[in-house]
């Protein structure tokens, strides 16, 4: 008695050697499940991990063409989803193995045949890093599909893309949030009226010499009368005009003072801005955010505006700062 491969008894002749012929290429040459796009792996929940080999993988004749690549992937593998509510994501290919698996992650949407590219990333650092990262929003009620190519380009040792084992993430950007309970919830309303500033006052009662100055600024300006500049100190921004010295004004009296952000030269021009709070300061630069306490002057927080939004998009560099 003669047994197969996949331990199916036959009777020992040309028809047994046939059988095992006919089987042992299938075992050998079976395509991975989600080769393509109509049988992507369904992903219900996040995070989402999936490890497979794509040494088996093929491509199809109706796999798009990759912007990032220019051209189409090599050993596709397929993935789909759908969220319920907006949320960003992060596709990553970063712990396959081996180092010179090259792959390339693409999104799209639409349907299979008729798919419209989102994002696609080959390496995470051109040349030095050649697994992919992606990091995207999607929106709620669309489908999404995501491929994983090997890239067309030869590996370390110069080789044709030979798949690998891949380990594909799909995981939630946690993104900054307010408070879910608490006194201001649902945010809170601060009126000027609630300071009892005698500064305030004080500029309130020099109002009609403050506008009998701009009064006599703007008969200057029509007259076409230069301003007096007195000589400043080098390098100095301080301007005096010697029609209103008479006048006496003065300015706020500097109740409590503490040091801002600091110069580091590092951005040019700074873009200072400031907003006050009923407890606390927020000073932004180009380069630095600034959380400081009104009562103490303490500077509870000072961080890197890329690392502040770095939980929702982690390749921004924000600049030209503004406080809403």
């Amino acid at each position: 008695m003669t047994y197969l491969k996949d331990g199916t008894r036959c009777f020992p002749g040309f028809f047994c050697f046939l059988l095992n012929l006919l089987i042992v290429p299938q075992l050998c040459f079976a395509q991975v499940p989600n080769d393509s796009c109509t049988a992507a792996i369904e992903i219900s929940s996040f995070p989402f991990t999936n490890e497979q080999d794509t040494r088996l993988a093929t491509a199809s004749n109706d796999d798009p063409v990759l912007t990032c690549m220019q051209s189409t992937g090599d050993r596709t593998v397929w993935y789909t989803f759908k969220s319920d509510s907006l949320i960003f994501l992060e596709a990553s290919t970063a712990n396959s193995r081996p180092f010179e698996y090259n792959t390339v992650l693409a999104i799209f949407s639409g349907v299979c045949n008729s798919l419209v590219e989102i994002a696609c990333n080959d390496d995470i650092v051109t040349s030095s890093f050649i697994q992919s990262r992606i990091e995207f929003r999607a929106e709620a009620g669309i489908k999404y599909y995501i491929q994983v190519a090997e890239s067309d380009a030869p590996g370390e040792g110069g080789e044709e893309p030979m798949g690998g084992d891949l380990k594909f993430t799909l995981n939630e950007i946690p993104l900054f949030k307010g408070p879910q309970s608490g006194g201001i919830a649902g945010g809170d309303s601060v009126s000027t009226n609630d300071f009892t500033n005698t500064v305030s006052k004080k500029i309130n009662q020099n109002k009609a010499r403050h506008n009998l100055v701009r009064a006599r600024r703007l008969k200057s300006m029509v007259n076409r009368k230069p301003l007096l500049m007195s000589k400043t100190p080098p390098k100095s921004n301080f301007i005096t005009d010697k029609r209103v010295e008479h006048l006496k004004v003065t300015g706020p009296v500097l109740q409590k003072g503490f040091p801002g952000i600091p110069d580091n030269g590092e951005v040019t021009p700074p873009d200072p801005v400031i907003a006050a709070g009923p407890n606390h300061l927020v000073a932004l630069v180009n380069n630095e955010i600034g959380i400081i306490d009104k009562n103490s002057g303490e500077q509870l927080l000072l961080i890197d505006p890329g690392e502040w939004f770095r939980n929702v998009f982690r390749a921004v560099v924000p600049c030209n700062p503004q406080i809403v």
